[in-house]
């Protein structure tokens, strides 16, 4: 017989050591593809093998797209910067396994389905900053992981991101676990490991996302400092929860949220996520009442205020230590007399610990128990919660619309009350719901006591408060002793505590009011809408409406009254002003019915945009106390029929001409922030905006002036240009102080306080607004005032005229006496004012 086996070892002994050869991946894998267990696009052109090591850097490797187990075939598979490995898999039991998983800069992502779960089984080492993203379902890593450089993970574009969890009992990962989004989960008996240095010196769990900590933390302190006072956040996530099988190795659970370390010189805390160096129960360093083991275990740093109160449950720092519970958790509160009613919830609302879980002191049907719960006052009757869903607190209605001796505990006569009204009633008929009154504390069944007069006393409230602080005074008082009771002077918008002022003279500065500039606009030939906002100033005027109303101060929403346009006080000599919410505005009038519409669920008014002309002026009076958001002056842009749009976009003025108005050209905007001196910005100040359009070249232009500047005229701030263009008898929704959409909700608004809203079909100069200074006469046009009321000035061939004439010169006191006077053929046309007057001012207008 021959014997091999010697030469099979001399064989073996010549045979040269093998070396793994290293592989790159050339391309990505594309969709339906992997190269996990095939050639796809390894360097070489072949499978995975054990004789290789694979490296990735720049592209993507791809698992397998199903179901079941698979095993990477080579040496080791390392993942360089830039390098991603994408699981594409189905299902939650397939087992993906790298024997030798290196992250190198690179990242492990899963792409697939929420309820596809990727299994990675083998060994993990992180040798530099890498991150696993469970972007679209969970990852849990069952192999070990190692290493002590950074780890991400989180989500690239998902806000709430999906799990990781590590599973193996045989981590030695000491790095950084950054949980940049969703949640990371430490798996019953798997371990986390933390090296300690000197103080504040550790590797961490931080991140926004959560930390669910079940398993085991393994904890070196070789190489810890050991002074009092030294403390190591281990836990920062904005959110972490150690539960009920978690663990220190080799430590004692103190079993009151704390764990000691051998010998006890340490401990950690669960609730503040926090390692330090154990000080004994006393100790209190900063001197604040609170013991620094305490703080540190609640808070994880000391010098806490001990009457702060950081879990909003009405017990300050120094009670719930007393209480021996958490100051951090609004659930956990002191309650000594264990009641299930919180010590600083009854305290605060009864001065004493006497209430009951059961009791109803208010009488509203809810018990304290109930309000509680609800964040209720369980001491007002108007503050319950709403059982019945109807928009009314039940105990407001149990208040108002309950009759005499109606047994509230009986749930039959409960439910009957309840029913007698819901939150768009309006049982007093007083023009305000119920809604309304039980926002604004009016009562409901009283016509007199409405949301702006709660009292109804004839006082608006925000009036009373304005120049009394309270809701006190009464209408025939009078406080300043000028022969106006309190009444007149609401009603002239003057002060009350001011003798000089009056309501002839509501700065007190011996000049009437209709004297000074500036003053409300009367109508003229140009005045095609004019807003005064209140009664007191009169009348709209919308030439083109069926039967043009009064415009009172009072806007419609769905067609429903309600008072958020109830007068305010505007600048002095203006009367009241609009007092506005976000999303409210005041449409036009043009069918006659006297609803103001600016949304609703029927086609509101539609404006007939051709009335504006060749050129026209947007104008109005706002007061808001910031520019932020978009605020519509005048708004054009419904639903349906896009017109233009004049409004404030945070600091800027702009108009915008939209498509169905014929127009889309660019932007004309002007940066008010830019503005120094008297007209720039300041919160709360009244201040006239205004825009001109002239459509034969497209010149836009912006005023912007502050009305308490003493200005004599409008301030141009800015002259541009855009699209030339007119509205082809357009219909669309003309809104003053908001957008104008017509469905889906009104909206940017202006928020604050707006006035004097004027449309006119001319393109105004800046002598032409609230401030005019009184120029008689044009004098380019006018050569000579030739006699009493002759007129003569240059003209030309096929141009007419408009005389103007005023008696005083004060600002607004400009009529109208003449107009569409043809030119004559000399070149001069004269004019004859037949009225006799002792003096007189003029001013002659041109017009194509």
């Amino acid at each position: 017989m021959k014997k091999s086996i010697p030469l099979f070892a001399l064989s073996l002994g010549t045979l040269p050591t093998l070396q793994a050869a290293d592989v790159t991946l050339t391309a990505a894998d594309a969709i339906n593809t992997s190269s996990f267990n095939s050639a796809g696009n390894w360097s070489n052109a072949e499978a995975p093998s054990a004789a290789n090591d694979y490296f990735i850097s720049i592209q993507q490797l791809r698992t397998p797209a199903n179901g079941e187990d698979h095993t990477f075939a080579g040496n080791s598979l390392t993942l360089e910067p830039g390098g991603k490995f994408m699981y594409k898999g189905t299902g939650a039991v397939g087992v993906l396994t790298v024997e030798n998983l290196i992250l190198n800069g690179g990242f492990i992502r899963h792409a697939n389905g929420p309820a596809d779960v990727m299994l990675l089984d083998g060994a993990v080492n992180v040798t530099a900053d890498s991150a696993i993203i469970p972007n679209q379902g969970a990852i849990t890593i069952l192999a070990p992981i190692t290493g002590s450089a950074n780890l991400s993970t989180g989500n690239e574009a998902h806000a709430s991101g999906y799990t990781l969890t590590f599973a193996s009992d045989s981590n030695d990962f000491t790095g950084n676990l950054i949980v940049t989004g969703g949640t990371f989960a430490l798996e019953y008996l798997s371990n986390f490991g933390f090296v300690i240095g000197a103080n504040g010196e550790a590797n961490q769990i931080s991140g926004p996302g959560t930390a669910n900590l079940n398993g085991v933390f393994a904890i070196d302190l070789g190489g810890a400092s050991s002074s009092p006072g030294d403390q190591w956040n281990l836990v920062t996530t904005a959110s972490s929860s150690f539960r009920l099988d978690f663990a220190i190795s080799g430590w004692t659970d103190n079993e009151d949220t704390t764990w000691s370390s051998p010998g006890g010189a340490y401990r950690f805390s669960t609730l503040s996520g926090t390692l330090f160096v154990d000080p004994d129960a006393t100790t209190d360093s900063d001197n604040n009442s609170l013991p620094d083991r305490w703080e540190i275990i609640s808070f994880g740093a000391l010098g806490n205020d001990p009457d702060g109160d950081p879990d909003g449950d009405l017990s300050s720092n120094a009670d719930e230590f007393a209480a021996g519970t958490h100051p951090n958790d609004d659930f956990d509160y002191p309650d000594t007399d264990e009641d299930y009613l919180p010590d600083g919830w009854e305290l605060l609302y009864f001065g004493n610990l006497d209430g009951k879980e059961d009791d109803d002191p208010d009488g509203d049907s809810f018990t304290n128990g109930d309000e509680l719960n609800d964040g209720t006052d369980p001491t007002d009757i108007k503050s319950s919660g709403d059982f019945e869903n109807d928009g009314l607190a039940d105990g407001w209605e149990i208040l108002y619309f309950a009759e005499d001796g109606e047994d509230i505990s009986d749930i039959q006569t409960l439910d009957a009350i309840l029913a007698r009204q819901d939150g768009l009633g309006d049982p007093d008929g007083d023009g305000a719901n119920n809604e309304a009154e039980e926002t604004a504390d009016s009562d409901p069944t009283n016509a007199s006591s409405t949301p702006a007069d709660t009292d109804g006393d004839g006082l608006s409230d925000a009036w009373e408060r304005a120049n009394f602080g309270d809701l006190s005074a009464e209408p025939g008082q009078n406080p300043d002793g000028d022969a106006f009771d309190n009444l007149a002077e609401q009603n002239g918008f003057s002060d009350p505590n001011n003798i000089s002022s009056t309501p002839s003279d509501a700065d007190g500065n011996g000049t009437p009011d209709s004297e000074e500039s500036p003053q409300p606009y009367t109508v003229d030939a140009h005045t095609l809408i004019l807003y005064h906002m209140d009664a007191n100033w009169g009348s709209l005027a919308v030439p083109n409406a069926a039967n043009p109303g009064t415009f009172d101060g009072v806007g419609t929403s769905n067609e429903t009254p309600t008072t958020v346009f109830q007068a305010a006080p505007s600048f002095r000599g203006f009367g009241g002003a609009g007092s506005l919410a976000a999303n409210k505005g005041v449409a036009v009038d043009s069918n006659g019915d006297d609803l103001f519409r600016y949304d609703s669920s029927e086609n509101p008014d539609h404006f007939d945009m051709s009335l504006l002309g060749p050129g026209f002026t947007l104008e109005g009076l706002i007061n808001v106390p910031e520019l932020v958001g978009a605020q519509h002056i005048w708004g054009g842009d419904g639903a349906g029929v896009r017109t233009f749009q004049f409004r404030l976009a945070s600091s800027n003025i702009t108009f915008d001409p939209l498509p169905n108005g014929g127009g889309d050209g660019p932007l004309v905007t002007f940066d008010l922030a830019t503005l120094t001196g008297e007209h720039a910005f300041v919160p709360n100040e009244w201040f006239h905006v205004a825009m001109t359009y002239d459509s034969t070249t497209g010149e836009t232009k912006f005023y912007w002036t502050r009305l308490d500047s003493g200005a004599q005229q409008a301030n141009l701030v800015h002259t541009g240009t855009t699209s030339n263009f007119d509205f082809n008898a357009t219909g669309a929704p003309l809104v003053f102080g908001n957008e104008g959409r017509s469905t889906g909700g009104t909206s940017e608004g202006v928020k604050g306080l707006l006035d004097e809203g004027r449309v006119s079909n001319i393109v105004r100069e800046a002598n032409d607004f609230l401030f005019g200074d009184g120029t008689p006469v044009e004098s380019d046009l006018v050569l000579a005032i030739e006699s009493k009321g002759q007129l003569s000035w240059n003209s030309s061939a096929g141009k007419t005229y408009t005389i103007e004439r005023s008696t005083t010169l004060q600002p607004q006191s400009f009529i109208v006496i003449a107009d569409n006077l043809p030119a004559s053929g000399t070149g001069t046309t004269t004019y004859n004012d037949g009225d006799d007057l002792e003096k007189a001012f003029y001013r002659v207008r041109e017009s194509n």
